[in-house]
């Protein structure tokens, strides 16, 4: 039953909130896979052990994917979770507090006191705080394993938000992240390409996390006698450009 109170939702309201969800899901998914793919590319042995994982739960369901599998597989949760700690999608959070909050006053010059309104988290810091995860700069997803997770404060691991205020799409996202590398790795090997940009360097003019240079992968095919494919991810589109080249028989 709508109370008399519950808002009116007109057509521009309803428009709005559905390419709200469009555009958040869009880039952030798409920056998550990217320097997913890209740690993989760079530690083959987490990738092959993952693979392994992807092929058992596909011999298992006969080749098809559900959902249950994909809720299933331990150590895809551990890499998503861990590469979404090393790439947070999100930098910093803004929260508006329920009630304006004294902070008293900054300094003994000051005369006014520091009210503040708006939180700000900085999710990228306290996701590579050394106090908080060790060697925080390593791509480790051994952190994430039912044996080291229960030592992560859930407080301080937030790339989607945290609270009541989280992200409303988290579940759906990381799902998707969680089906993509599914379906490229159980058909690709992923490797370094000659243009990849290790160590990292990101790109200065965007808010958004990007590599300065573009995001440059090779796809090797599981299946296929030759195969030659470069990956490039430039501005985090959510289009993974496959140039498949296969030999002649």
């Amino acid at each position: 039953m709508i109370s008399s109170n519950s808002p009116v939702w007109s057509d521009i309201d309803l428009i709005a909130q559905a390419v709200l969800f469009f555009i958040a899901g869009f880039d952030t998914v798409s920056i998550a896979m990217s320097f997913t793919l890209d740690e993989l590319a760079m530690h083959p042995e987490v990738q092959d052990r993952l693979v392994k994982e992807i092929k058992k739960y596909d011999a298992k369901n006969g080749g098809k994917l559900n959902f249950s599998s994909i809720q299933n597989m331990a150590y895809l949760d551990m890499v998503t979770s861990e590469a979404l700690r090393l790439w947070p999608p999100i930098l910093a959070l803004d929260q508006v507090c329920v009630k304006d909050y004294n902070m008293g006053k900054p300094n003994p010059s000051t005369i006014k006191d520091c009210i503040v309104k708006i939180l700000t988290i900085p999710i990228w810091n306290i996701h590579r705080d050394p106090k908080i995860f060790p060697n925080p700069n390593k791509f480790d997803p051994e952190r994430f394993s039912e044996d080291n997770k229960h030592n992560i404060n859930p407080m301080t691991y937030m790339p989607f938000a945290i609270g009541p205020r989280n992200c409303i799409g988290s579940r759906f996202a990381l799902c998707e992240l969680k089906v993509l590398l599914y379906q490229i790795l159980l058909h690709n090997e992923v490797s370094i390409s000659e243009k990849s940009r290790f160590p990292v360097k990101l790109a200065p003019e965007s808010m958004n996390l990007k590599i300065y240079g573009g995001h440059w992968l090779k796809f090797k095919s599981r299946n296929k006698v030759l195969f030659s494919c470069k990956y490039h991810h430039r501005r985090h589109q959510s289009a993974f450009l496959y140039c498949w080249k296969y030999a002649s028989h």
